[in-house]
């Protein structure tokens, strides 16, 4: 007997269970949630109710912030989380050096018939850089909530590491214990002057104050693409600096200070938004669809704005608004954007040989 509605299923139960013989005393709930508990018990145990899949999210600002994403009610597990396009393994550009790697590997199995050897180890070896570069996401699935929460930090770049590995390219003796010391002089100016007790707003009034005023960091307009604006080592000795520059000192002290700041990549600009983190856009009556409580502009002595300066910028150099453009970008967008900022600027002084391993430098960025 094929059953193909829940009305259908319902009369069969009654039947089953001696109706119309036999007087069947239920309320339509009560059958409902019966129904919808047998059929959660099969789906659940039967092989033949569920099937396995992939589920493809676009990250948040909202997700970041909450360190869960939301899943479809019919989730049942979740084994395991990917971050397409970040693998070392999977590149599909021709010029990249990746690409290269494998392109080189199948030209040896057509040299060596048989020889597997070498391309097993190359690929055991890619594997490890997956581990190191990329790392697996640590996840924790909450049937009962439909979320998953990741475990540990979501980005997976350290901004100042990969700050720090760019400058050595320049200065290949940098001392880092200096630069670190610098960095946690201005975190401990700050941090003494912030409490728990105050707001988003008067936290970053007090950070420019102390950033910007007692330390003098500032944009320089003069000398905007001198490559030693994109050197973290030498902004922190000049204390001038590009937009990006300005706004990766600043977002590394806030971010170890527990402020939700992080960087936005905007065309030609580069600004930082505090995201609302306890929502307190709520009590103020406002409505922001990118999780963000205000946008701050390192460049501009830390001036606050919100999005809809954005949209007017946007507008202005004839593009068309993204959700990029409001939203925190990756560490890894960073790095990427503070390496095509060095590209640009050797490219005007005509030195080939460093625009070259600076792009190879570049490529090799998941």
């Amino acid at each position: 007997m094929a059953i193909n509605s829940r009305d259908e299923f319902i009369d069969y139960i009654k039947r089953d269970l001696g109706d119309p013989v036999i007087e069947i005393n239920v309320e339509e709930q009560q059958l409902d949630d019966r129904i919808d508990e047998a059929l959660a018990y099969w789906r659940e145990y039967h092989s033949d109710a569920v099937h396995r899949t992939y589920i493809k999210h676009q990250l948040t600002a909202e997700d970041i912030t909450n360190k869960f994403v939301t899943v479809p009610s019919d989730t049942l597990h979740v084994v395991r989380m990917f971050s397409p396009g970040s693998s070392t393994t999977s590149s599909r550009n021709f010029f990249d050096i990746k690409y290269q790697m494998h392109l080189n590997d199948i030209a040896d199995l057509h040299s060596y018939i048989g020889d597997l050897g070498y391309y097993e180890q190359m690929q055991q070896y890619l594997s490890l850089l997956d581990m190191q570069l990329t790392g697996t996401p640590q996840v924790n699935f909450v049937r009962r909530q439909y979320r998953l929460y990741i475990r540990g930090e979501i980005e997976d770049k350290d901004l100042l590491e990969g700050a720090i590995i760019i400058a050595k390219y320049q200065f290949p003796g940098l001392a880092e214990a200096q630069l670190h010391e610098r960095i946690h002089a201005i975190r401990r100016d700050i941090w003494l002057e912030l409490n728990d007790h105050q707001t988003a707003f008067e936290q970053v009034k007090i950070f420019n104050r102390i950033f910007f005023g007692m330390h003098r960091f500032r944009g320089d307009s003069q000398h905007y693409h001198t490559p030693a604006h994109s050197y973290i080592n030498s902004v922190l000795e000049s204390r001038k600096g590009n937009p990006l520059s300005l706004c990766i000192i600043y977002s590394i002290i806030a971010q170890s200070l527990d402020l939700p700041i992080y960087g936005v990549n905007l065309p030609n600009h580069f600004v930082l938004a505090y995201m609302d983190s306890k929502h307190s856009s709520l009590g103020l009556k406002q409505e922001d669809d990118y999780g963000v409580l205000f946008y701050i502009n390192a460049f501009a002595k830390g001036s606050i704005f919100d999005a809809n300066e954005i949209k007017e910028f946007i507008k202005g150099i004839h593009q068309q608004p993204d959700r990029s453009h409001f939203e925190p970008c990756s560490n890894s967008a960073i790095l990427k954007r503070m390496l095509s900022n060095l590209i640009y600027a050797f490219q005007q002084v005509g030195s080939i040989q460093k625009v070259a391993e600076l792009q190879a430098l570049r490529s090799m960025i998941p």
